[in-house]
């Protein structure tokens, strides 16, 4: 089981959210994973309680751009920074909540399908409240 690296980009997130975010992965049922996190330019205060975070956790490794680069760039960034021992990719929004599972699941449908270079998954969508907006994002997109 290679290392996964869960790329993720965030730009002042709502604090609330981020925790359950980074919770949600260090609740993951396959532990091979790390999370590159690349911060667009976040306040300097929010990218302290960023940092505050994720401090004392190895599998975290985050890095603040020096200027905005927008939601994309910040993707591209992040994929940039992936450890080159991960031999799989997972990327993550900083408002996302993963079942434990799915970096299992993910993991194991690229193994039943040997040809696969992809795998993704549905959402949910809820709101802050945790409350079902849709039960699925392919059909309310």
């Amino acid at each position: 089981k290679g290392l996964i690296a869960v790329c993720m980009a965030t730009f002042n997130p709502d604090m609330d959210l981020f925790r359950e975010q980074v919770e949600s992965l260090r609740s993951q049922t396959d532990a091979n994973w790390v999370c590159v996190v690349s911060d667009d330019c976040s306040r300097p205060a929010r990218f302290a309680e960023i940092e505050a975070e994720l401090a004392g956790d190895e599998r975290f490794r985050i890095s603040r751009s020096e200027r905005r680069l927008g939601f994309y760039r910040s993707f591209e960034r992040a994929l940039s920074l992936t450890p080159p021992e991960a031999e799989l990719v997972a990327l993550a929004d900083q408002d996302d909540r993963w079942y434990p599972e799915k970096l299992a699941t993910l993991r194991a449908e690229l193994a039943a399908n040997p040809s696969a270079q992809l795998v993704y998954s549905d959402m949910r969508l809820v709101d802050t409240e945790g409350r079902t907006l849709a039960d699925t994002y392919w059909t309310s997109r």
